[in-house]
């Protein structure tokens, strides 16, 4: 049996070759944004090459994001073809944060509800700010 990291993706030596692709800084910030909560969905093709989903990051709404992996005929990965609609869009860290999201991460729909949980944080946030600037 396969160790997983992902429910179809990633292997735990697909890192090495994930590192090679997209640089060492990358693969740790987008391994901090999927440890940290980023990944708001998250969603695999059957096949486990594909995965599509949304991070967030900078912005205000949160970045889709789709990544297909190919694989070696042994299995390893071989390369990875990521798009992105943050400023970096190709093989940023929001697609190496989708590859290493927990598969328990929700669809948007299910997550409709607690929308009022994200805000609450941002809110907090930009207290301290307001007092300091007064």
């Amino acid at each position: 049996m396969r160790a997983e990291r992902g429910p179809k993706g990633l292997h735990k030596a697909d890192e090495v070759i994930l590192r090679s692709l997209v640089g060492a800084v990358t693969l740790a910030r987008g391994q901090l944004y999927a440890r940290s909560g980023a990944v708001e969905s998250v969603q695999w093709d059957p096949s486990g090459l594909l995965v599509e989903g949304r991070v967030r990051g900078r912005a205000e709404e949160p970045y889709e994001v789709t990544v297909m992996l190919t694989r070696r005929p042994g299995g390893r990965l071989r390369s990875m073809a990521a798009t992105c609609s943050c400023p970096v869009v190709y093989r940023c860290k929001h697609a190496v944060a989708l590859l290493f999201a927990p598969p328990a991460v929700p669809s948007a729909a299910s997550r409709a509800a607690p929308a009022s949980r994200a805000a609450a944080p941002a809110s907090r946030a930009a207290a301290p700010a307001s007092r300091a600037a007064a």
